[in-house]
């Protein structure tokens, strides 16, 4: 009779769903901890919700930038484009299209060119062309679905401005930086070290040149520079209140500096699960770690039930006789007592560990006594 195997499929299987899962967990968890801890912003960096234009020197120039494929806006954001630049008659507007941007790349950074060509999606060229526009001529950067409810002068005396978004970190539809502002060259000069492959669209995007790769570095600019930090090098941030796209309530008191139309035009299908997974990520925790808890227990019960007598059912229960061994039988329960097995206590039946051992022993004394040893004199 063959032996029969320890390890079952279903107890395998159970084994490998279970490591999947808090594998799963354990990413999940990481993952968290490395976003909350390398993208939200300082709470010292915020600016005041009820910031005024002061006695300061502007750093930011008076210029308007925006992007598109060509120079000629749909009317959509043509309209909105329009309604922001009446609200600021003395800045100068740039409208750069995706010719325009390259060709900036080519002729003052063409070490990045390549990075630049080599992106996969449309929406990293224009992310990553916002970056160089702003640290060559400086100005205030603004996405076209980004309309203005009232003037932002007041934001023009910092060195560098940034949204505070939701969940954590800043965003990049907003952007605010003097020319040659030390942290848009530090953005410009750790992009192409960020591009690459993230598993699907959305994350790609916003890892390699869209927000999160601005929040990442914003937070490693900040730790790098510390103490040396002057009103020059800072970095000051929009809070949401001023922003208005992330407020958790639709509670215009505030008198946000902008109006948010949420195009959205480059999100992928890819998109629609992430958000949902970002807003329930508790839940998919809960989940691993209970799927986890359950197999781990399973295991062990499986463990702890384990019979060891199902590991010799192939012995046999007799030796066979030979011309110079006389049979022994096997020691049972009944041999123990005339009576029978049922007449036994409990307490004077054998456990199954004791049993197999019982008869191991008895096993061991006939080869004894039918093999003498070659050592014997």
């Amino acid at each position: 009779m063959p032996r029969r195997s320890r390890s079952s499929p279903g107890r395998r299987a159970l084994l490998v769903v279970t490591a999947f899962v808090l594998a799963l967990l354990v990413f999940v968890l990481a993952a968290l901890a490395t976003i909350v801890a390398c993208y939200d912003v300082r709470t010292v960096d915020l600016l005041p919700v009820d910031v005024l234009a002061g006695s300061g020197a502007e750093r930011v120039p008076r210029i308007i930038h925006q992007t598109w494929k060509t120079a000629e806006l749909p009317q959509r954001w043509r309209n909105v484009s329009e309604s922001c630049r009446a609200l600021h008659p003395s800045y100068e507007y740039r409208l750069w299209t995706d010719e325009d941007g390259r060709e900036l790349i080519r002729e003052h950074y063409p070490s990045f060119l390549p990075t630049y060509d080599a992106y996969p999606f449309t929406i990293e060229r224009a992310d990553a062309m916002r970056y160089f526009i702003l640290r060559k001529f400086g100005g205030v950067y603004l996405d076209l679905d980004v309309g203005c409810r009232r003037p932002f002068d007041a934001l023009l005396e910092y060195g560098a401005v940034l949204p505070y978004t939701k969940p954590v970190g800043v965003s990049n539809d907003v952007m605010f930086s003097a020319k040659e502002h030390p942290f848009m060259r530090f953005v410009t000069e750790h992009l192409a070290e960020q591009a690459g492959w993230y598993g699907t669209k959305y994350p790609t995007v916003m890892f390699a040149t869209g927000p999160m790769l601005v929040s990442r570095l914003y937070n490693r600019y900040i730790a790098e520079l510390g103490d040396a930090l002057t009103a020059d090098t800072a970095v000051r941030i929009i809070p949401r209140p001023l922003y208005g796209k992330s407020q958790y309530s639709a509670d215009d008191s505030n008198d946000p500096f902008f109006r948010h139309y949420f195009a959205s035009s480059w999100h992928g299908d890819d998109a629609g699960a992430i958000a949902a997974l970002a807003v329930g990520w508790h839940w998919l925790l809960i989940g691993c770690g209970a799927v986890a808890a359950l197999g781990l227990v399973r295991l062990l019960i499986a463990r702890i039930a384990h019979r060891p007598e199902a590991d010799y059912l192939s012995l046999p229960t007799s030796v066979p006789s030979t011309p110079d061994m006389q049979q022994v039988p096997f020691a049972t329960p009944q041999a123990r007592s005339p009576a029978s097995a049922s007449d036994l206590s409990v307490d004077e039946v054998p456990s199954a560990p004791a049993y197999v051992a019982l008869n191991l022993g008895h096993l061991s004394g006939v080869l004894a006594q039918s093999r003498p040893s070659p050592f014997r004199v």
